[in-house]
C-alpha cells in the first residue's frame, strides 16, 4: 500500500519538504533490499519445502506469482521515482546505470518465477548469466554520454536549467 501510495502519490511526498534525491535514493536501496529477499525467499523455499499434492505446488506458484508482482509493483515505484528525478535534476551516469540495473533486476525477479515454474533445468542460471551479459552489451551499446548530453540539452531547451560543469565531464 506504500509503495502504491508512492508510485500514484508522488508529487504529495515531494510536496511535503522530502526531497527529490531522497525520495529517488530511498526508493532505489527499497527496491534493491526487497527484490533480493523476494529472489531469496522463493527460491530457497522452492528447495526446501516439501508440497506432495498438486494443489500444494499451485498454492506455492500462485503465492510466488503475487510476491514477484508485488515486488514488481516496487520496481515501478522506484523507475517513477528516478524519473521524477531526473526530469527535475536531468541525467547523469549513476541515474542512468540505475534505469538499466531495475530493468535486469525486473529480469531476474521473472527468471525466478521460471525456476519455480520448472520451465527448464538451471533457468535461473542461465538467466542470471544473460542479464549479466544484458548489463554488460547495453552499457557498451549505448553511447552513455552521448545519451546523456542529448537529454541534458533536451531539458534545457524546454527551459530547464544545464548543468555545464557535468557536461564537460563527458566524452
Amino acid at each position: 500500500m506504500i509503495q502504491f501510495a508512492y508510485l500514484f502519490g508522488a508529487n504529495d511526498v515531494i510536496a511535503d519538504g522530502v526531497t527529490f534525491s531522497d525520495y529517488a535514493r530511498r526508493g532505489f536501496f527499497e527496491l534493491v533490499a526487497v527484490s533480493c529477499l523476494t529472489l531469496g525467499l522463493m527460491l530457497v523455499l522452492d528447495k526446501l519445502t516439501l508440497r506432495q499434492s498438486t494443489a500444494q505446488h499451485s498454492i506455492f506458484r500462485v503465492q510466488s506469482v503475487l510476491l514477484v508482482l508485488l515486488t514488481l509493483v516496487m520496481l515501478a515505484s522506484a523507475w517513477q521515482r528516478m524519473s521524477l528525478y531526473e526530469l527535475a535534476y536531468g541525467f547523469t551516469h549513476l541515474r542512468l546505470f540505475t534505469h538499466i540495473f531495475m530493468v535486469c533486476l525486473g529480469a531476474l525477479l521473472v527468471f525466478g518465477l521460471l525456476s519455480v515454474f520448472r520451465v527448464r533445468q538451471h533457468i535461473f542460471s542461465f538467466g542470471i548469466l544473460l542479464v549479466i551479459i544484458g548489463y554488460a552489451v547495453s552499457l557498451n551499446i549505448l553511447n552513455i554520454d552521448n545519451y546523456i548530453a542529448s537529454h541534458n540539452i533536451e531539458r534545457y531547451q524546454a527551459g530547464e536549467d544545464l548543468d555545464m560543469c557535468y557536461l564537460s565531464t563527458l566524452s
